[in-house]
């Protein structure tokens, strides 16, 4: 007889989530079944709870499977079952917190209300499990040869450091393009990278691909992630904003925006939703809250008057893709050189001429750019828009500037 489908019961606050009590079998061929709870998130002092938060690509919403909650049926996207497949015990519960099941995706308010508090959900769980997918023969051998060079069992020699293929296989899995897995593992107390039956420490992950990150060429959005996995251990957790949200407070959302607005998103409100919780700015401006009820129109002019101030005046073009932006501005400087990366933040060390009204000590100065789409280049402008708080980089391509 076929069970009928899950129906949600109604969250009794704002900063409650429901979690995910995945019940065990050692039979990998057995459904999938579980219990939803409500959980209140802010309850205690401790920065650390104990359910695990699952981090992966939905992935096709072709030959969807299901689990079974509390007897009734709730459909899940093939790669969010295999992952629950994957990480079910034999013997024991396994507590998590999975947005395509703890969230109920047709309510479009309380999509909101939960995506807004997205980063402390991640950041207060026990660990991070990020799922890469199920294994291939390349994966294992990926895995494998990242962990060795991790524990220092194998350092390749200066000329063996072009990516071997099966890492490079490895890194263009969906997950590394996806825009949450930035504000997922940035907020990490512990990432478990998991790819099948293979597992590796988040930290040890990164340390396995350092002698390989400057030969990633076309690998951009690894470098992003890497950067975020390796450097979350040394951030302090989460700062709470005036309305008692969480924020990750990692850099301005501008700098954000321009790092990281080429990773993906099936929604493209989540391109900007997405890095809120990570801003040290974003969160304080009620106009850019999660609202799934609004266009992506109204919120880009929202996100454009923000950065930009409300004197600039914005055209958009080529299907919302694109967008024509006018407005008066100040020359500050123009960059003379571009350095190395840095190996503590991953931004490039570059020395800017200033413009006589913007000189300190001296007319040239170095300091650390962040890694954007497109990367710093001698020539560049640096240019500050009036209305704007800050300044941006620009660059001249034909009779506008990009």
């Amino acid at each position: 007889m076929d069970k009928s489908q899950y129906v949600y019961s109604a969250l009794n606050g704002d900063n409650n989530i429901r979690l995910l009590r995945l019940l065990p079998s050692p039979d990998p061929s057995t459904r999938l079944q579980g219990q939803l709870f409500e959980y209140p998130l802010a309850q205690g002092m401790q920065t650390m709870h104990l359910y695990e938060a699952l981090s992966y690509t939905w992935g096709t919403s072709q030959n969807k499977k299901s689990i079974i909650i509390d007897d009734q049926e709730l459909p899940i996207t093939a790669n969010c079952h295999s992952a629950l497949v994957q990480l079910r015990d034999s013997f024991f519960e396994r507590v998590l917190w999975v947005d395509a099941i703890c969230i109920d995706q047709s309510n479009i308010t309380e999509r909101g209300k939960q995506v807004r508090i997205m980063a402390e959900v991640y950041c207060k769980a026990r660990q991070v499990i990020v799922w890469l997918g199920e294994a291939t023969p390349d994966s294992k051998v990926a895995m494998q040869k990242i962990s060795k060079v991790a524990e220092g069992h194998y350092i390749p020699a200066e000329e063996d450091k072009i990516i071997p293929e099966s890492i490079a296989a490895l890194l263009k899995r969906p997950w590394f393009r996806r825009v949450w897995v930035l504000q997922e593992v940035a907020a990490a107390q512990h990432v478990l990278l998991v790819c099948g039956a293979s597992q590796i420490d988040g930290y040890a992950f990164c340390l396995g691909l350092a002698p390989y990150m400057d030969a990633c060429e076309g690998f951009e959005f690894v470098s992003s992630v890497e950067y975020l996995i390796r450097g979350s251990i040394f951030r302090p957790k989460y700062n709470k904003t005036d309305s008692g949200l969480i924020t990750l407070g990692i850099r301005s959302l501008g700098e954000l925006m321009d790092m990281y607005h080429a990773h993906e998103a099936s929604e493209p409100l989540d391109k900007v939703f997405a890095l809120l919780g990570m801003s040290t700015d974003g969160l304080s401006a009620s106009e850019l809250r999660p609202n799934y009820n609004i266009s992506w129109d109204v919120l880009f002019f929202k996100l454009i008057a923000f950065l930009l101030g409300s004197k600039v005046s914005v055209k958009i073009s080529n299907g919302n893709r694109a967008a024509v932006i006018s407005g008066l501005g100040t020359i500050v400087g123009k960059v003379t050189s571009v350095g190395p990366r840095s190996n503590r933040n991953r931004d490039f060390q570059v020395t800017m001429e200033y413009t006589k009204p913007y000189q300190t000590l001296s007319p040239r100065i170095a300091r650390d750019f962040h890694a954007g789409v497109k990367r710093a280049r001698e020539g560049d402008i640096l240019c500050l828009l009036e209305g704007a708080s800050n300044p941006m980089l620009i660059r001249q391509e034909g009779n506008s500037f990009q």
